[in-house]
């Protein structure tokens, strides 16, 4: 590997290895801010940025000492199947909606047992010098089945751990989606559209070190690879970091007991409870639309019948969900602010926010859906 291209690619590297270490320390101060009164999903955050500066540092060996880079690549192993299930974990906890669910440690068993077999192999073989050729580029033909071996392992399972890790991300968000569109009438905060764009940086980013690595021939394209990985590693830490620290995230926890309660109290018919008239009446004069905030558990003390009750009364009078109703209604108030003299003097900012929309973007985005 030519010198220019082992100080490009260690100084971008070094680029996400510092800015993990400052969302680290950043994660860290924010703890410390807000009185040690801080969020399990900080805690996790702060595992990923440190198994990051260690799997990023274990990638840095490979420029100036490849017999350690092989040596630790057990480490790397670890460190990066950790990174992915550490990155799942912190969307379920901001997608929980039960209280009673917690993360499965069973889903760090793969990389340890991974990352095992792997020191073994390493262990019980008389020379690395085969792999030190290869990490060089000086692979020959009589060694290449056992390079391709090793190298299958390692890269092979990083792929796997990645792939299948970001297909439950993906999985977990679709699912929290669809629920929270019968939950929460803020679905532009609710959504965690932010995670969603975290998720397709990571999709970009999966194949960038693969071409770095065989690409290494071709000393510009494989610089101008592991650039634009390190790039986006730092954007994605950046992003990351400033939506926790901003507290941007919405967790659902439903009240399990409570609906419950309610169900077994009432002992009466919900259909004999809850009718379309009544229920109209209470959001023409009450205006609940109006907080921007607005969950479906408000209305369960107004009509004393349990969340799932009034979803699906939503659905089957008005054949929308329960974002949708209420966002209707804000759509409504708009117009009819829109047209009041006094409205004159006051900016769609303004009348929007009055309407009960929490933005401006997210009127634009339901007035798009011809509501």
């Amino acid at each position: 590997m030519s010198v220019p291209l082992e100080i490009g690619s260690t100084l971008s590297l070094s680029c996400p290895i510092f800015g993990a270490l400052f969302a680290l320390l950043f994660l860290w101060m924010d703890f410390g801010w807000n009185n040690r009164v801080i969020h399990r999903e900080n805690h996790i955050l702060m595992a990923y940025f440190l198994m990051t500066i260690v799997n990023l540092s274990q990638i840095v060996t490979l420029q100036f000492n490849p017999e350690l880079y092989i040596w630790t690549s057990p480490l790397g192993l670890l460190t990066y199947g950790l990174i992915q299930i550490i990155f799942y974990w912190f969307v379920v906890e901001l997608t929980r909606v039960d209280p009673k669910e917690s993360f499965s440690g069973y889903h760090f068993v793969l990389p340890v047992v991974f990352s095992g077999v792997l020191l073994v192999l390493l262990l019980i073989n008389k020379s690395i010098e085969p792999l030190v050729d290869l990490v060089n580029g000086k692979e020959t033909v009589a060694n290449h089945g056992y390079l391709l071996v090793y190298m299958g392992n390692v890269y092979g399972l990083k792929l796997l751990f990645g792939g299948f890790y970001l297909v439950l991300d993906v999985v977990r968000l679709i699912k929290y989606n669809r629920f929270i569109r019968d939950y929460s009438a803020n679905e532009e905060k609710a959504s965690l559209r932010w995670l969603w764009f975290l998720i397709i940086i990571s999709v970009v980013a999966m194949p960038f070190p693969l071409i770095w690595i065989s690409a290494k021939g071709f000393m510009a394209f494989s610089l101008g690879a592991i650039v634009l990985y390190a790039l986006m590693l730092l954007f994605f830490y950046v992003y990351l970091t400033l939506h926790v620290i901003r507290r941007d995230r919405f967790r659902v926890i439903l009240d399990h007991e409570k609906e419950d309660l309610k169900k077994d109290d009432l002992g009466i018919s919900k259909k004999s409870v809850l009718k379309k008239t009544l229920f109209e009446e209470y959001i023409v004069r009450e205006k609940p639309y109006l907080n921007q905030d607005l969950r479906i558990t408000d209305l369960v003390d107004v009509f004393h019948v349990n969340r799932t009750y009034i979803s699906s009364f939503i659905n089957v009078e008005y054949n929308m969900n329960f974002s949708s109703y209420i966002n209707s209604h804000r759509m409504d108030e708009y117009r009819r602010l829109s047209k009041m003299p006094e409205s004159m003097n006051r900016s769609k900012q303004e009348l929007v926010e009055m309407a009960g929309f929490n933005s401006y973007r997210s009127f634009l985005r339901i007035k798009k859906e011809g509501l």
